[in-house]
Order: C-alpha cells, then structure tokens, then sequence
C-alpha cells in the first residue's frame, strides 16, 4: 500500500480531479493522454495496446459524441486497505454524464493509485 500516510479527504479531491481530467481529454480526442491514465500494470501486461484503446475511444466518441460529467457519485476509497488481489490504494466510482444528445448514461469505474501517487483507472473502453 502507500508508504505516506494518506489524508483520504485530499484524495477524494485528487481522485475526482483525475476523473474529470479523463473525461476532459477523452472530448478532446486525445486518446494517447488518455491511456496514459490507464492503469500502467495492464498497459505493461498488454492487456490493451494504445491502437485497440484509441480506436474503442474514437468509435465511442463518433456514436456519442462528447461527454459531459454531471456529477461522480459513490466514490469510495480504500486507503490502505488490504484487499485479496490488490497491492494498492484502490476506488470505485459512478460517473453520470450527458451525451451530446442529452442521454445520461452511467459508468462505474475502478481506480487504482499506483506507487508514484496518481489515480489509474482499469477501464480499457466506454462501449
């Protein structure tokens, strides 16, 4: 787990920054930022590769067109919590957004804070 002691109030703010940032760079179309938020362990696994990622992302975002974050609801930290397959710091969010045509859709999402300090998430695609 983390080697610093972790004030979970100022996590949940870094991790819901990390998250809008996500959904920032995704309406953007900067897939190659956005899987560099991917969590590192699987880009390494080659669990996905950035074309496989990219092309889920562009296809997404030409069915849907850009996402608006409406809010980031159940966000639950594990700080320091032992976990059966997990070494790290890990989360779990909804995040409620808004498609271009004004359908909500939801996406629940598992974080992992890695040694470094930054929030990943393990989502590899939206659809």
């Amino acid at each position: 787990m983390s080697e610093q002691p972790t004030n979970v109030l100022t996590e949940t703010k870094r991790l819901r920054h990390r998250i809008k940032r996500l959904y920032d760079l995704l309406n953007e179309r900067k897939f190659d930022k956005c899987f560099e938020i991917v969590d590192p362990r699987l880009r390494t696994a080659g669990k996905i590769t950035l074309e496989l990622y990219q092309s889920s992302l562009s296809h997404f975002i030409e069915k849907y067109g850009p996402l608006h974050v409406l809010r980031i609801d159940g966000l639950k930290l594990h700080i320091d919590v032992p976990a059966r397959n997990e070494d790290r710091d890990f989360a779990y969010a909804l995040v409620v957004a808004q498609d271009a045509k004004g359908r909500e859709m939801a996406f629940r999402e598992r974080w992992v804070r890695e040694s470094d300090g930054f929030w990943y998430t393990r989502k590899l695609g939206l659809v």
